[in-house]
Order: C-alpha cells, then structure tokens, then sequence
C-alpha cells in the first residue's frame, strides 16, 4: 500500500491539539512529581497526522522526547468487555522535532497517549490532522482495471467467441 498525499499543503493540515505542561515540585531540594501522560480527549479516524515535542529546559544531550501510542478497545467494548483497550501502535519521538504519523487503520476510530519522559519538567505537545486527500495507489489500480481493463478484456472474448461467423 502506498498512499499518495499532498503533504505540503498548508491549508490540508489543522492544529487539533497543543497543551503544555508543568512537573509540579514535591520538594524543596528539587524533586518533582513527573508529568502525566497526555490522553488527547477525543478520537481520531484519519491516519495520517504530526506532532511536536517541544521542551524548552532541556539539556542539549537530551534527545528523547517521548513515546506516543495509538490505542483502540478490542471487543464491544465498554464496561461489558471483558477485553482491553490495547496499545496498536507505539512510536518513540525526538525531543524538539516535528514527526510525520502513518497510522495502519485497524479500526474506524483509535486515540492517542504521549508518555513523556519521568526527567521532563516542562513539555509542550501539538498534534496536526492532514484533511487532504488521501488515495491508495492499490486501490486506483483496482479502480484502472475496472473502468478501462476489464471492458477491453470483456471485448476480446466477445471477439474470440463470434470468431469464425457464429
């Protein structure tokens, strides 16, 4: 599957997502309570997306930024499932770097978690959905053999089969 987009469009890409975040000091030595996971409070059903990680008191070592998971409840779901919402996909993120996300679609709809690093004492997360168009190169070659193929296919055997004057 390859899919064809139109990446560089600007107005095909929307800001849907940005929250920063504080670790809060536990204390006076300079202990912190680490951040919490950021659990993006609706679901999403487009699989292309980007985020960024952006913290501001980083050193200049770090360059972890983070894991961000894709998650969908298997089953009916709800509480009469017994089976768990599931982690589908987990991608490790770079510190200060924008990250191009190609989700395989599962299912219809799956969230999102971002687990910052325990050592983070502030982040920033923001989360784009590309609303272009989307084609698959599969599916219009389907679409090609279909529409122009199988009525040229369809034509041979009709010629084969009144060949010789029947």
């Amino acid at each position: 599957m390859a899919l064809k987009l139109e990446l560089n469009v600007q107005s095909n890409w929307s800001l849907i997502y940005d929250e920063t975040r504080q670790a809060q000091l536990l204390t006076p030595t300079g202990g912190y309570i680490p951040i919490a996971a950021f659990e993006v409070p609706f679901l999403f059903d487009k699989p292309v997306l980007a985020c960024r990680i952006i913290n501001i008191s980083a050193k200049s070592t770090w360059k972890f930024g983070g894991y961000l998971s894709q998650r969908f409840q298997i089953g009916s779901g709800g509480g009469v499932s017994a089976l768990p919402e599931v982690d589908a996909t987990s991608l490790r993120l770079r510190l200060n770097r924008s990250k191009l996300l190609i989700f395989p679609q599962y299912i219809d709809t799956y969230s999102l978690t971002y687990e910052p690093p325990t050592w983070f004492k502030d982040v920033r997360f923001s989360l784009w959905e590309y609303r272009g168009t989307v084609t698959d190169s599969i599916e219009e070659l389907v679409k090609q053999v279909s529409s122009v193929d199988l009525p040229r296919i369809e034509q041979k055997i009709d010629d084969i089969s009144t060949y010789g004057g029947n």
